[in-house]
C-alpha cells in the first residue's frame, strides 16, 4: 500500500546519489572513512576502526558505515515529511478572487451561521482572507467553497 505519509527504503537508496570510500592511517590505526552525497547535495559521513589491527575490513568498515549513514538519511528524511505534513496542514486555504464562498460569522442570536461572501485576498503578514464586503477573517475553518456546500447557506455552522 503506497501512501504519502511514509519514507521508503527506496526513498533513502535514491537519495544516496554518490559514495566514497577511503581508508587512511591515523595514530598508526587504519580507518574507514565513508562520505555520502545525498542527491540535494547534503554530504553525510561516517567512521570506523577496529580493536585488533589484524581484523580490519575496508569492506566491513564500509557495510557498517553505509548502515549508519542510512539510519541518518531515515532521519532526515522523516523530519522533511512531517515538516511538509505540518506545512501543508497549517497552510492558509487557497481560494481565487472572485469565487463565491461561505463564511462563518455570529449572527445576532451569538451563533456560528454560515452567509455567503464573494472572496477577495489573503494578506499573508497578517494572515487573514478578506472578502468582498471587507470584512475578514484569520480562522482558515471558517471559510468554505460555496459549490458543493449551498445546503449549508444560512445554517447553523457546526
Amino acid at each position: 500500500m503506497e501512501t504519502n505519509n511514509t519514507v521508503t527504503a527506496e526513498e533513502v537508496k535514491e537519495n544516496m546519489k554518490d559514495v566514497r570510500v577511503r581508508t587512511v592511517i591515523e595514530f598508526g590505526r587504519r580507518f574507514t572513512y565513508v562520505a555520502v552525497r545525498m542527491k540535494n547535495g547534503f554530504i553525510l559521513r561516517e567512521s570506523t576502526n577496529c580493536v585488533d589491527p589484524e581484523n580490519y575490513s575496508e569492506e566491513i568498515g564500509k557495510e557498517i558505515c553505509l548502515k549508519r549513514i542510512e539510519t541518518k538519511i531515515w532521519f532526515l528524511l522523516g523530519y522533511a515529511l512531517q515538516d511538509k505534513m505540518f506545512k501543508e496542514k497549517n497552510a492558509p486555504k487557497k481560494f481565487k478572487p472572485f469565487q463565491k464562498v461561505l463564511v462563518k460569522v455570529t449572527n445576532d442570536d451569538d451563533n456560528q451561521v454560515w452567509v455567503a461572501a464573494i472572496y477577495s485576498h489573503y494578506n499573508e503578514s497578517k494572515g487573514r482572507h478578506y472578502f468582498s464586503n471587507l470584512q475578514w477573517t484569520d480562522d482558515d475553518s471558517g471559510i468554505i467553497p460555496f459549490e458543493g456546500n449551498e445546503d449549508k447557506l444560512g445554517q447553523i455552522a457546526e
